[in-house]
């Protein structure tokens, strides 16, 4: 299985995005063909990383059942789009981190599963930025 994802502004690609801009994106799953999709979930999240309690939190959530998936969904790039919200801002301090994704996580008939993050900064830093390393992706092996 191979998942990619591209944020863009005005069909260019890009990492970096400001508060209160439009977040759209494309990603394209492609499936073995022995694999079933039971569901698809698509977000736009935040996380945070360092001393004390990891927080999550959930800016656009997105959930396709296999009812609502038509035959030739994999076949062509899925969308997301989003007004980012005014923060939490993408942040790298020494106690404290905040991380920004988007998150494609596909359900398995069998129960298995496959999560995939794309990592984007949210700054009011109109310099383009690439995204810092974020904590690793969870993959359950669906094969």
């Amino acid at each position: 299985m191979v998942i990619s994802v591209t944020g863009q502004t005005q069909g260019r690609p890009q990492a970096s995005f400001t508060p209160g801009q439009v977040f759209s994106c494309e990603y394209d799953v492609q499936l073995f063909p022995d694999q079933t999709v039971a569901a698809i979930e698509s977000s736009v999240i935040w996380l945070t990383q360092g001393k004390g309690e990891e927080d999550i939190g959930v800016h656009f959530f997105e959930r396709r059942n296999r009812t609502s998936l038509a035959a030739d969904t994999f076949n062509h790039p899925q969308r997301l789009s989003t007004v980012l919200p005014l923060s939490p801002h993408s942040y790298e301090g020494r106690i404290l981190k905040v991380f920004w994704r988007v998150r494609i996580r596909i359900f398995f008939t069998g129960g298995k599963e496959l999560i995939h993050d794309h990592p984007f900064v949210l700054s009011l830093d109109e310099t383009p930025r690439q995204p810092p390393v974020p904590p690793s992706s969870t993959e359950d092996d669906a094969n």
